[in-house]
């Protein structure tokens, strides 16, 4: 898979970013998954202060849902990448060569958003350095920079604009600083775990299932 993808990023460092997200994540989602909450796997007694701390429920609603993938673009993939002194060009109108979901403002679309050929250059330095300090991917309103890019042009942007608690963007609970994976919401994600931006831009918020399928 690794060989598949040509992804680019900012400085190396912030890779641990993700890690320790997850590593937080799980340590906030995880419960005494035990049928008896007041014993151990040992069958041990737990005190009263231990069976509160892994007593732990959580109200946020996961949706893993996927459209399917049946719809061939009339649109041509475009994708071009150049040497340019010290920098790698990427050319792309982000047009996917696979089948894509059904995406626009007809009936049963996963979005409202119909895939449009894009204009986009994307540069690369051909001699990364690793950075004194971490680049964040998110400001306060979402993903701050574009994540990578596939070979047939079509961009990976794991971080969603979606805050956590995901409780639309009004809510006073809304918190940037932890952002829900795009993977578990309802968000009009096709078989490629891809959806389109209000702009027509498809772009791939997971795995590109058919992509690595070559379909």
């Amino acid at each position: 898979m690794i060989n598949r993808f040509k992804s680019f990023h900012y400085t190396s460092k912030k890779q641990y970013k993700y890690v320790i997200l997850f590593l937080v994540l799980v340590g906030f989602f995880s419960c005494d998954q035990s049928e008896d909450p007041s014993e151990n796997t040992t069958g041990e007694a737990l005190n009263s202060d231990q069976t509160a701390t892994e007593d732990c429920v959580s109200d946020q609603v996961l949706d893993a849902s996927r459209g399917d993938c049946e719809i061939a673009l009339s649109l041509s993939p475009s994708v071009e990448e150049v040497i340019d002194g010290n920098q790698r060009k990427i050319t792309t109108n982000s047009i996917p060569n696979h089948l894509v979901g059904l995406f626009g403002r007809v009936q049963g679309a996963l979005n409202p958003n119909e895939i449009r050929a894009q204009s986009i250059v994307l540069r690369v330095t051909t001699n990364p350095e690793i950075a004194d300090e971490l680049t964040p991917l998110l400001s306060t309103t979402g993903p701050a920079y574009s994540f990578g890019v596939l070979l047939n042009g079509v961009e990976l942007d794991p971080v969603a604009a979606e805050p956590f608690p995901h409780e639309g963007m009004m809510s006073p609970n809304v918190n940037w600083e932890w952002n829900l994976e795009a993977t578990n919401v309802l968000i009009g994600l096709d078989c490629n775990n891809a959806h389109v931006q209000p702009t027509g831009k498809y772009h791939y918020h997971g795995s590109p299932v058919l992509f690595l399928e070559n379909k």
